[in-house]
């Protein structure tokens, strides 16, 4: 598990039951007080984000016009606050932006900060190292969800380094985490274990463990050429459609996973998702995919007007449709895509007409 993410002897891993749970874990852990800093981004999904807004104060960089992290913005706030930890992700999940996570980490380093990487969105897609020649920019903690990876739910591993981790126990108790119960003391066991209360999810965990062989061995040079290949094929289709809006920098994509947001200003978002799966058998995810600050900020919707949707699942609140591609698609895949989608917006254009939806953009 070290070697997959690059980690020396320095670290430990903990297994948890995705990327979630772990993100709560360490939020529970290294929070010491309601004082702390911690710093965040504009682009990060709700695990990384409300997990440490429930205990203690955070800050927020912001993101530019296309969606794209402001590193300046980082180091301002290091230097405007008492920063105790930086947590960002290393790929959005709306966007697929890769986060250039080493220059933060020299950055929070410099300020006595230390950095924690949600790599949800990054393992399945990018070889992610948590150590590399220099030091300063060394990842002190790392977390990942099996399921990502193409392996069973309820897997996942938190990473970092043994001193820290076995010094900050999580709000997490039960067995496993103990060495030694009296009637009324008990003596705690050390880290992996305190992090690790109930029964282990075995099959989890050797599944995640063969998923990351079979990933190694295609490997991910060739993954990430085969996503970049669907991807440009993908994106120079959607630019001929009509009425389409693109979300994230769509000229230049090396810096991008596989996905991709769009919607439409004739046809609702909700039944566009919808008639793609019946009509072709799509699978799309539509709404604000747990980061809502981030889309609504790339639709350029203002948190006053936030206030006043009824919930992101609802047909007519604000939203867009996501396409996720991964190993597993093909350039035919993508044609069809390409074939099935007008008519999909053609049939959702009709239903927003007859039920007077607002078009969603």
């Amino acid at each position: 598990m070290l070697d997959f993410v690059g980690a020396d002897n320095n670290y430990q891993c903990a297994f948890c039951n995705n990327t979630t749970d772990g993100l709560n874990k360490l939020a529970s852990a290294l929070v010491e007080s309601e004082d702390d800093i911690i710093l965040a981004t504009r682009i990060e999904h709700h695990s990384n984000d409300l997990p440490w807004r429930e205990r203690c104060k955070v800050v927020y960089a912001e993101v530019d016009e296309q969606g794209r992290v402001i590193y300046e913005d980082i180091e301002r706030l290091l230097e405007e606050y008492d920063v105790k930890y930086v947590t960002v992700t290393a790929a959005s999940n709306v966007t697929g932006y890769v986060t250039d996570v080493h220059r933060i980490a020299k950055m929070a380093h410099a300020h006595g900060a230390k950095i924690i990487v949600d790599g949800a969105q990054i393992v399945a897609h990018r070889e992610f190292r948590m150590t590399t020649g220099d030091p300063a920019e060394n990842i002190d903690f790392f977390v990942f969800s099996a399921h990502k990876m193409y392996s069973p739910y309820g897997g996942g591993a938190i990473i970092g380094p043994w001193d820290i981790m076995d010094a900050h126990m999580p709000e997490f108790y039960g067995g496993g985490t103990i060495t030694l119960v009296g009637d009324d003391w008990q003596l705690y066991n050390g880290y992996p274990y305190n992090y690790e209360a109930g029964s282990p999810n075995y099959a989890g965990i050797i599944g995640l463990g063969k998923a990351i062989d079979i990933l190694k061995e295609i490997g991910f040079d060739a993954i990430q050429e085969h996503e970049q290949v669907l991807m440009k094929k993908l994106i120079d289709g959607l630019k001929e459609q009509p009425d389409i809006i693109l979300y994230g920098d769509c000229d230049n994509i090396e810096d991008r996973v596989g996905v991709i947001t769009f919607n439409y200003t004739t046809a609702n978002t909700t039944r566009i998702a919808a008639h793609l799966s019946d009509m072709g058998g799509v699978a799309t995810r539509r709404g604000a995919f747990c980061a809502h600050p981030y889309v609504w900020r790339l639709m350029g919707i203002s948190d006053h007007d936030v206030v006043g949707f009824e919930n992101c699942t609802d047909a007519e609140t604000p939203g867009m449709v996501r396409i996720s591609l991964g190993i597993y698609n093909t350039e035919e895949e993508v044609e069809e895509f390409l074939r099935v989608l007008p008519l999909a917006v053609e049939k959702a254009a009709e239903d927003s007409q007859i039920q007077g939806l607002i078009p969603q953009f």
